[in-house]
Parts: structure tokens; C-alpha cells; sequence
């Protein structure tokens, strides 16, 4: 039994509402589920932005933690480049000074943080070092990437992805392991450079894999795209956590209206890209649904401010009464299921919405973890991944009409939802983090203070 109190920091990568959204999730699962006795103080490390004031409505408190960003989106505040989450050296050491500011100031006795390398290094780079809970979309444990998760060819080796699967599939397997983990994605030079300019050296941490290694790694994924592998040491497979309890949300009149059916082979279809798109994408499937028949595909298209303007997306649908465009909140889980097709990039939190009520998906990637969730979804007959570089009109098109004319698609959309159902991600969140608790207050042999004792 664990008794007293327990401050716990929660840190992820700035303007990602779906790893917001999921942090506060998990650590109102520890907090609710905390053993007699044991109080939970949880803290959200905060760059600005409109997120912290839920955080503090579900009775958490926040840290601000420089540098405080703009919050015009993934894109505009961190800069990325093809092989750098953070695009600039000198903003890559600030965030992970700021971090690791932000720690010295809170001193907590735990860390959840998400697909956040500032967090990860951070924490490590602390006297003494602050034990971490990671959550990811997927298992990104060096052996694991290298055998079972990367089945194709990355959309980022250019004319290669146009080969057809079959061959990439073929030729994936044949490429050394020890190749495959030398991807430049996976080093992150400018922080490696940020974690030398606030002196760090040792070579743990010399690619992302070592960035992201934490005492306890949670995988919010689907345990049916696993079944046959083992998880890596200290990796626990939760399934999806279910997130539509925190973003319930009347829908707009206009989207109802759109969606409701006019005649037997309507086709909804709702197109949603997440902040780490680009226009350019956006533009494509914009032109695909409007080369659609108009009574037939009816459209729901949400346009992220921080990569496009509504104003360059509505021109092109203009004159179609059955296809709507927003820049504002469109609650997902309540949308994909008056759709029939979703649409989108390959985030996990969208496509988990999307199987969540029964939809298939048709998207491509930005970077390997979507094409990673794409590719499962495709293998599972739920959907399609289109190469990034095939990603034109008249191919998502094409690709658009398959799928809604296949029924094969639907009902595996709706066999993954099933497998959703019997998830219980919350107990083995519960069951994971409250165990390293307990292991890591018993290897402190009776350690009185702050934390929960044994």
C-alpha cells in the first residue's frame, strides 16, 4: 500500500492539443485512482496558450516554463525541419533550458511527459535525475522500429515510396536493422547540440530512442496491431485511451445538416489534418472532394488555422451547398460518427477517432510514427495510406471512391472499433504507474519526505 503524497509534472511538446488532451487524461486516471492515503499534486508545464486553463478546471495547477510561444501551431512555433522536431539550434537549448529550469523549480517526484525529447532530456540532466513516464503512440524501442514497425519504405526517401508495396515490403525486410536505426530523423542533431550547450555529454541520449527511454513507456495503441509481439522491457500496452469524455462539444447546426442523409448512397466524408500538416496537403484533398459529385459526397472539411487560411480552402468548394469549411473546435469523436470516411494525416488521436465509430480511413504522413498508424490501419483492411508524393486530387480522388464503394473497408473499420470496446487502457495505466511507484519507493528503503512511501 502507498500512502502520503506524490508530485507529479506533466510536460509535452507545445501546441499539440492531442498530447495535452492525453496527459491530462492520464494523470486524472493516477490522481482517481491513487491508493488510501496517497494524494496526488499534479503540475502542467505551460509555454502559454489556451490548454492550461483546462488543466486547472480539473483541479491541477501550471508551471510556466520559458520560452513562452507564440501558439500559432506546431509548424510556426518549433520550426521543424525533415530530420529536426525543433528546427533551430538556439530555440532547441532554450526550450530544454527552460525545461530543465522548470524542473529545479517544481522538484517533482515524477514526470509524464509525452513525445517531448526536451522532457525526456530534461529530466536526466536534474540532480538528482527525476523518474519518467513516457506515453507514445507507438512502441519506439530501437529493436521494435527496426523489425516490426516500419513496414514500407519512408514517404521521406523520395522517388523510392513510388515502387509498388509489394517490392517495399520486400525490401524493407531485407535492409539491415543497424541501417534502419541510422535514419537522420532519429538522431536530432539540434538537440543533441541543445543538450551539450546546457552540458550534457554522456552518449545515452545520442539519438531519440534514448531521448524518449523512461522508467515506465505507456503505448496508447491498438493491442490488435500487436498481437504475436512482445513488448520491450518497461513498456506496457494500454490500448486507445478513450478521450471523448473531455472533448464533449455541441456540434455546429451546419455540419448536422450537411451529414444528414438525402438519399441511399450518400457518402459523408470529414477531412481533418492536425497542426503538423501543411497547406499544401490540405489544398489536395480540398481539390479532391470538390472533383467529387456533389449530391453524392457530402463534406465536412476542418481547416487548422495554423496552416491555412479559410479563406484559400472556401474559394475552392464555393457553390457546393453539401460541403462545409471551419477553422473553428469540430468535437471529433461526434463528427466521425455521422461520417462515412475520414480524411486525414495520420495522427493517432484522428484515426482513433475515426475507428472509434466504426469509419475507414483514407490519409498520408508527415513522418514515420503516422505512416507507422496509417499502415497498421491499412494492414488491418481499414483503410488506405497514400504516399505523400502521390498525394494529388485526382489520386485521393480515385482513392476516395474505392474505398466508400467497398463495404470490405467499413466492416474492418468497425471490427477495430469492436476490438476498442474491450480495451481498458485506464486500469492498465492505473495498474502500470502506481506499480513503478511502489517499486521506486521501495528501492529508496524507507525514504521519508515529499513522496509516497511504502
Amino acid at each position: 500500500m502507498v500512502a502520503g503524497r506524490i508530485r507529479i509534472a506533466a510536460s509535452v511538446c507545445p501546441d499539440d492539443a492531442g498530447e495535452a488532451t492525453r496527459a491530462l487524461e492520464i494523470m486524472k486516471t493516477i490522481r482517481d485512482t491513487a491508493p488510501s492515503g496517497c494524494a496526488v499534486e499534479g503540475i502542467f508545464f505551460t509555454h502559454g496558450g489556451a490548454f492550461g486553463q483546462r488543466a486547472v478546471d480539473e483541479g491541477f495547477s501550471l508551471q510556466s516554463v520559458p520560452p513562452t510561444m507564440e501558439g500559432g501551431g506546431y509548424l510556426q512555433d518549433l520550426q521543424p525541419t525533415a530530420t529536426n522536431f525543433i528546427g533551430d539550434k538556439e530555440l532547441a537549448t532554450k526550450l530544454l533550458q527552460g525545461e530543465i529550469d522548470a524542473l529545479e523549480a517544481c522538484r517533482p517526484d515524477l514526470i509524464l511527459h509525452g513525445f517531448w525529447p526536451c522532457a525526456g532530456i530534461a529530466r536526466r540532466m536534474v540532480d538528482p535525475p527525476v523518474p519518467a513516464v513516457c506515453f507514445l503512440p507507438l512502441p519506439l524501442e530501437p529493436s521494435m522500429f527496426a523489425t516490426n514497425l516500419l513496414r514500407e519504405i519512408p514517404d521521406q526517401a523520395g522517388p523510392l515510396v513510388r515502387l509498388p508495396k509489394v517490392v517495399q515490403r520486400w525490401a524493407m525486410r531485407r535492409i539491415p536493422a543497424e541501417l534502419k536505426l541510422r535514419a537522420p530523423i532519429l538522431r536530432q542533431d539540434n538537440l543533441i547540440q541543445a543538450s551539450e550547450n546546457c552540458g550534457w555529454t554522456q552518449a545515452s541520449m545520442q539519438n531519440l530512442f534514448g531521448m524518449l527511454s523512461a522508467d515506465l513507456t505507456l503505448v496508447n495503441d491498438l493491442s490488435c496491431f500487436y498481437r504475436g509481439l512482445a513488448m520491450p522491457d518497461r513498456f506496457v500496452l494500454t490500448g486507445p485511451l478513450d478521450l471523448s469524455a473531455s472533448t464533449r462539444a455541441d456540434v455546429d447546426p451546419a455540419i448536422v445538416s450537411v451529414f444528414r442523409h438525402q438519399r441511399p448512397d450518400q457518402v459523408n466524408l470529414f477531412c481533418t489534418m492536425g497542426s503538423s500538416a501543411r497547406e499544401g496537403f490540405l489544398l489536395e484533398a480540398v481539390h479532391a472532394i470538390a472533383s467529387l459529385p456533389a449530391e453524392q459526397f457530402h463534406a465536412v472539411v476542418l481547416v487548422p488555422k495554423a496552416i491555412c487560411p479559410l479563406e484559400r480552402v472556401a474559394p475552392l468548394v464555393a457553390g457546393r451547398p453539401n460541403t462545409f469549411v471551419t477553422d473553428e473546435f469540430v468535437p471529433a469523436r461526434q463528427v466521425n460518427a455521422m461520417a462515412d470516411l475520414t480524411i486525414c494525416h495520420g495522427g493517432q488521436g484522428t484515426i482513433q477517432a475515426s475507428l472509434a465509430a466504426g469509419c475507414p480511413v483514407v490519409g498520408f504522413a508527415m513522418q514515420p510514427e503516422q505512416q507507422i498508424n496509417l499502415d497498421n490501419v491499412a494492414a488491418a483492411g481499414a483503410g488506405v495510406r497514400i504516399a505523400s508524393v502521390r498525394w494529388k486530387g485526382a489520386f485521393i480522388a480515385r482513392t476516395i471512391r474505392e474505398v466508400a464503394g467497398d463495404s470490405r473497408y467499413q466492416k474492418a473499420a468497425q471490427e477495430l472499433h469492436g476490438e476498442m470496446l474491450h480495451e481498458d487502457a485506464r486500469a492498465k495505466i492505473s495498474s502500470a504507474v502506481w506499480g513503478l511507484v511502489s517499486d521506486l519507493m521501495a528501492a529508496r528503503e524507507g525514504e521519508k519526505g515529499d513522496g509516497c512511501s511504502s
